[in-house]
């Protein structure tokens, strides 16, 4: 899988993990990291493609010649679709 890089409408930086690339989990290629808080119309935006996106690579891991392939279909019932990013609400909804 390629990764696909984008650029995303403006927002506020939160958490920055910029001085040290995080190699915890990937020492060969360790990343930098940092949150985007966005709201309204630009978040429902940004956030339908990333569900369009999260739901092709799952499908597409259990596709004909991905790597779930031969899963049962009880054993697809325990995946479920990551979604990277956190719903929040203010006062207003």
């Amino acid at each position: 899988m390629t990764s696909v890089y984008k650029n995303t409408p403006f927002g506020i930086a939160g958490y920055q993990h910029v001085h040290q690339p995080d190699a915890k989990f990937n020492p060969a290629a360790p990343v930098y990291k940092s949150d985007l808080v966005l709201s309204g119309e630009a978040a429902q935006k940004l956030k339908a493609e990333v569900d369009a996106g999260s739901q092709e690579a799952f499908d597409a891991y259990f596709a004909e010649g991905g790597k779930g392939e031969g899963a049962t279909p009880g054993e697809r019932k325990k995946w479920s679709i990551f979604h990277p990013y956190e719903e929040k609400e203010d006062a207003e909804g």
